[in-house]
């Protein structure tokens, strides 16, 4: 009874090792970038199937909606907004945008995640009315998509980068 004990945990370590061994993760293609730069990318496989860029829109107390609807920051609180660019480099039905994927980082090293006020934005920037980020799927090689995100962060924090990360492609942008 005892070998059948031992061998049990022998086979089960023995799979546990191979999966180990033979690379059973998942790879990520990862980046970094400077806020309103694009880098050029290398044709190999660890090259992220996107690019991302942002432009920071400020700080504010109040954020209005695209509903007229405003909302105010909580107290010793602020608002940052960013108006965020992203184009598909080699991917077919690849989904982007999605504001749960992107986290912002301050220079203390706290990270926040977008203010669900995000979806209610709607602002001019160089003459194009962009909208609250929300995601677009099933976007081919070429195309582009872009929209607002905002964070709620404490008045004393000062932004540093913006990772955006789809599990798959992993992208910062240091602001």
């Amino acid at each position: 009874m005892q070998f059948k004990s031992i061998t049990a945990i022998v086979v089960l370590l023995l799979v546990v090792v191979s999966l180990l061994v033979s690379g059973c993760t998942t790879t990520r293609n990862e980046q970094t970038v400077s806020a309103n730069s694009t880098a050029n990318q290398a044709s190999n496989q660890n090259s992220p199937q996107l690019t991302v860029t942002a432009t920071s829109l400020g700080s504010s107390s109040t954020l209005s909606s695209s509903y007229g609807t405003p909302t105010a920051a909580a107290t010793n609180n602020k608002f940052v907004t960013y108006a965020m660019y992203f184009q598909n480099l080699n991917k077919k039905d690849l989904n982007m945008g999605n504001p749960t994927e992107i986290k912002l980082r301050d220079t203390s090293g706290n990270i926040y995640s977008y203010d669900s006020f995000t979806y209610s934005l709607q602002q001019q920037v160089n003459g194009v009315t962009l909208k609250g980020l929300s995601y677009e799927s099933n976007t081919q090689p070429g195309d582009k998509y872009s929209g607002l995100i905002a964070f709620q962060i404490p008045t004393s924090a000062t932004p540093k980068s913006l990772t955006y990360d789809d599990y798959t492609n992993k992208i910062t942008v240091n602001l």
